[in-house]
């Protein structure tokens, strides 16, 4: 009897021992199993494709992406400087343009939900998402209409209003959006609120507002653009600086008073003819 018991607790002590030794063997195997999944599951490394133009640097993901800027993108910093009848300069410290052909990893990278840019004396930036509609014929041209702008105010030691800033970034995008900033209806801002906003209020505005502020802004643009010629264009933009009632005085208008009764007729037409489709092209483009 003493012998049976002994065979049994010797066969039960065999018995437990394999069974720890499977279990420890199955734990190490699972370990090795989650270390390798998230081993897999790891972002590979961003590899950025790096481009110099006389002006830019271009990051970008995409390679392909990388090389249209690369071929392209002088070319547009000129167009949007020369078609307003200003003079294109180079930049005093190259842009750095940064694409991202996704929006999930353009948010993990730059903690942006949306394409955006920032004008700084020692370098500006574009941050791009081309996931976004017409990332090349209307988001990027606008940004860089404001870097531009912003070079030209630094490196003359002048300073055009806001309305100049949005309304050309507008009127440079793509005919599309163009249409559709110029066919908005709605309450109108008078014009000397809209001639003396400046950046801080404008960001301080509901983006409904902005882009109201926006359509406006493009509006007088054309409006003196196409009604009085790019030479008076240009001669309000620099004398509206310092005083934008006095210097109406380009248009023949007294006050901000006059220049209502004439514009918001101006833009009443224009919004009422684009919906109805009677504005060619050509007088959004010139």
């Amino acid at each position: 009897m003493k012998r049976c018991i002994g065979l049994i607790v010797i066969f039960f002590g065999i018995t437990f021992v394999s069974a720890q030794s499977s279990d420890d063997k199955a734990k190490q195997a699972q370990n090795q199993l989650d270390s390798l999944i998230k081993l897999v599951e790891q972002p590979a490394p961003i590899q950025w494709n790096r481009y110099e133009t006389t002006n830019f640097e271009i990051l970008s993901i995409d390679d392909a992406q990388g090389k249209l800027l690369y071929n392209n993108i002088e070319y547009i910093k000129t167009w949007i400087s020369w078609r307003w009848g200003i003079k294109d300069n180079s930049f005093s410290v190259k842009c750095k343009i940064m694409v991202v052909p996704s929006k999930d990893l353009f948010v993990k990278i730059f903690n942006k939900d949306r394409s955006s840019f920032r004008y700084e004396p020692k370098g500006s930036a574009i941050w791009i998402c081309t996931e976004e509609v017409r990332w090349l014929t209307d988001v990027l041209p606008k940004m860089m209409t404001e870097v531009n702008l912003n070079e030209f105010e630094a490196k003359f030691n002048t300073k055009f209003g806001l309305w100049a800033h949005r309304g050309m970034s507008i009127l440079n995008g793509n005919l599309i959006e163009i249409r559709g900033a110029l066919s908005l209806g709605g309450d109108l801002i008078l014009s000397k609120v809209m001639l003396n906003t400046t950046t801080e209020q404008y960001l301080k505005l509901s983006e409904a507002n902005r882009i109201k502020f926006d359509s406006q802004c493009a509006a007088f643009c054309l409006m003196i653009r196409k009604e009085h010629g790019n030479g008076k264009f240009l001669d309000y933009l620099g004398a509206s600086r310092d005083d934008p009632e006095k210097a109406l005085s380009i248009f023949s208008l007294n006050n901000y008073t006059s220049l209502d009764s004439l514009f918001f007729g101006y833009l009443g037409g224009l919004s009422k003819e684009i919906q109805q489709q009677k504005v060619p092209n050509s007088y959004l483009t010139w």
